[in-house]
């Protein structure tokens, strides 16, 4: 073995010139068959040279200067060059360096990776695309029993986003998050298995799982109705901002039953002044409470006393009423299967800061890192 280790070679000068190790090599076994029509009466015919990039060795650059052979068959009169194990056809890199960036870009910043082994960005690209090409066509997807669909927002664009559930792993990550891209992904897969869907109040995911998985369950994730309860009692509460006080305001926005005893007596007496901030708050608090209870029922109730209270007056809880009854089964069946999207909403963080750390990766990049790296 050479001190390159690749059998394939043999090694006819090397020198050291600038931090960058120089190799002139050529093959150590000469082709014995034709390419194209496998006779073994072929000759030579000429060489070219390659000029291929290594893995750097002891922070020194590694170029290799091949001599590649030609020949030419006596049979068929084709003419073609010396294969070799060691580097694909026309590439420009040795498959271990190549083999490496396939698993650095899924980790590393591409400048990053650029820096460290003397490679543009772009042909680390290339390098990515290619993997990502073949990762991509050994996929079969067969959807599980509990599915997440979301959307990730990043920089402007809204991409389409399956998650596994149970198992904590993104499925798919589209280019963008409209009915027709997510349509054709769900219609390209295996959705035999699929019983539950958890999704926000976005009427194209109802529509979606309405028209390709009837028979699934949707279940409205309870993260968002809560978020959307606080936004509309915190637009209620603005009316009243002449009369509450920076710290009866901070404990307004907290859940009752997270409030100390103490606090609670504080709130109590200081809502008793002021009927109208007391009835939106308790509006809040009955609202919120449709995920805190026990059983369908009683959620269904919570919500039939929401509407009974709410009037226009209180346009904010008014329109959030209006959401919330147009999705009412979609919602009450969380008290059935106890389903929350904050797989999902984790896995959106993740393509969040790989984002960040790439400094804007492009779409299929940042689809990679998220799909086939371990993290």
């Amino acid at each position: 073995m050479n001190e390159l280790n690749l059998q394939e070679i043999d090694i006819i000068s090397s020198h050291l010139e600038n931090d960058t190790h120089y190799y002139t090599v050529k093959p150590s076994e000469y082709n014995t068959i034709c390419a194209f029509c496998g006779s073994t009466n072929i000759v030579k015919y000429g060489k070219t040279m390659r000029k291929l990039l290594d893995l750097p060795v002891r922070d020194e650059r590694i170029i290799i200067n091949v001599i590649v052979p030609r020949y030419r068959c006596n049979c068929c009169n084709q003419t073609f060059s010396h294969t070799f194990q060691f580097v694909d056809k026309h590439a420009k890199v040795t498959n271990r360096l190549r083999e490496k960036i396939e698993k650095l870009f899924l980790y590393r910043s591409l400048s990053d990776i650029s820096q460290e082994y003397n490679i543009s960005v772009p042909a680390i690209e290339r390098i990515a695309m290619k993997y990502i090409h073949q990762k991509d066509a050994s996929r079969h997807i067969i959807l599980p029993e509990l599915l997440g669909i979301d959307e990730a927002h990043i920089s402007n664009n809204a991409y389409g986003l399956f998650v596994d559930i149970e198992n904590h792993k993104p499925i798919e990550l589209l280019r963008n998050n409209t009915y027709n891209e997510m349509s054709r992904f769900l219609n390209s897969v295996d959705y035999s298995n699929v019983k539950v869907v958890v999704i926000d109040m976005t009427p194209k995911y109802k529509r979606l799982i309405k028209t390709i998985i009837p028979d699934a369950h949707i279940v409205i994730d309870k993260f968002h109705i809560q978020q959307d309860v606080q936004k509309a009692f915190k637009k209620e509460l603005a009316k009243y901002d002449n009369i509450i006080l920076y710290e009866i305001r901070t404990l307004l926005l907290y859940k009752r039953e997270s409030l100390s005893y103490e606090q609670q007596q504080l709130l109590n007496e200081y809502i008793s002044r002021y009927p109208q901030v007391s009835f939106i708050y308790e509006i809040k608090e009955l609202l919120i409470n449709i995920y805190n209870t026990t059983d369908r029922n009683s959620a269904e109730q919570i919500i039939d006393k929401a509407s009974a209270l709410i009037t226009v007056d209180y346009i904010f809880f008014y329109h959030l009423l209006e959401k919330i009854l147009n999705w009412k089964q979609e919602i009450l069946n969380y008290h059935d299967y106890q389903y929350t999207n904050a797989v999902t909403e984790g896995i959106n963080k993740r393509i969040a800061q790989s984002n960040y750390i790439g400094n804007g990766y492009s779409f299929p990049i940042l689809r990679a890192r998220l799909l086939y790296s371990d993290k």
